[in-house]
């Protein structure tokens, strides 16, 4: 077997001053990959049979596989900056992405050939939004949120619908304090017939910091993460079905049925860690976490 991938990616991106204030970015991403492969397989059949009363010996078939697997995704990405004053800023833009996904495999087994070729191509449309603020010296407030479309999804867990809001603090009440918190909430969902895929991952931390001197310093926070995934999928089933399942809408075999497959999970992180410098060249550390799912 033999198999390899060749990627080539570059990226472009200009701003311009309209004003002191305004100011127009953009923001384009070439990026292309393929991972062509090959092998050669032989497949061994023992048990033979008898013909004319003769004992047949086993039978061995050769085959070669050729796959392919390649991606170009082109990405331009334009924002419309303006600060109001020193205080407050906001943002507002647009993205589009564009991927064609190659993909194929062909087997000559038997002096016969075998192709399987798809190429699926996805369009997606973002509108952007943000904005910054500082209300005092001490406090820094920024807020950034993705709203996105897509025409078509590559895998089941892909979502075609995303919604992603992010929000960050810094407050520094003194120079020897610095206290930060963080929040992200993301969504997608692709709840077309026969996927019904929704997910959400949303997580939320708290970091304190102080540090008196450079001697010592204490950093301690907690982390808070929510994670959930469902998606219909089907399964084979040994056996009789029982009365209560539902048949799979494609079906490709015997007892093949549909279910809603669930994950969730709920993890909290906590951190403490102290510095203590007595002397020039000693430094000692000593920090302690605890998760909890």
């Amino acid at each position: 077997a033999s198999g390899k991938r060749v990627s080539v990616a570059t990226d472009f991106a200009a701003t311009v001053f309209v004003t002191n204030k305004f100011r127009i970015q953009d923001e384009f991403r070439f990026s292309y990959f393929r991972i062509p492969g090959n092998f050669a397989s032989t497949t061994t059949a023992y048990s033979g049979g008898v013909l004319g009363g003769a004992l047949v010996g086993p039978d061995v078939e050769s085959a070669i596989s050729s796959r392919f697997l390649g991606q170009d995704m082109r990405v331009n990405t334009i924002q419309f900056l303006y600060d109001f004053n020193r205080r407050l800023g906001m943002r507002l833009g647009y993205r589009h992405r564009f991927r064609d996904i190659p993909m194929s495999d062909v087997e000559i087994s038997g002096g016969t050939a075998t192709a399987s070729i798809d190429d699926t191509k996805i369009k997606e449309d973002s509108a952007l939004m943000g904005f910054w603020a500082r209300p005092t010296d001490q406090l820094r407030l920024t807020y950034d949120m993705e709203l996105m479309y897509a025409d078509r999804s590559f895998t089941r867990v892909s979502p075609r619908q995303s919604q992603h809001y992010k929000f960050r603090t810094q407050y520094k009440p003194s120079q020897l304090v610095h206290v930060s918190a963080t929040a992200s909430i993301y969504q997608g969902r692709n709840n077309v017939f026969t996927v019904d895929h929704r997910d959400h991952n949303w997580s939320f931390g708290l970091d304190t910091a102080i540090v008196p001197n450079d001697r010592w310093s204490l950093d301690f926070g907690y982390d808070f993460n929510d994670v959930f995934s469902q998606t219909d999928i089907c399964f084979f089933l040994s056996g009789t079905a029982p009365v209560s399942t539902t048949a799979c809408p494609i079906p490709a075999g015997n007892n093949e049925l549909e279910a809603l497959s669930t994950y969730k999970n709920k993890a909290h992180y906590g951190f403490a860690d102290l510095m203590f410098k007595p002397v020039k060249r000693v430094t000692l550390n000593a920090g302690y976490t605890i998760t909890a799912t």
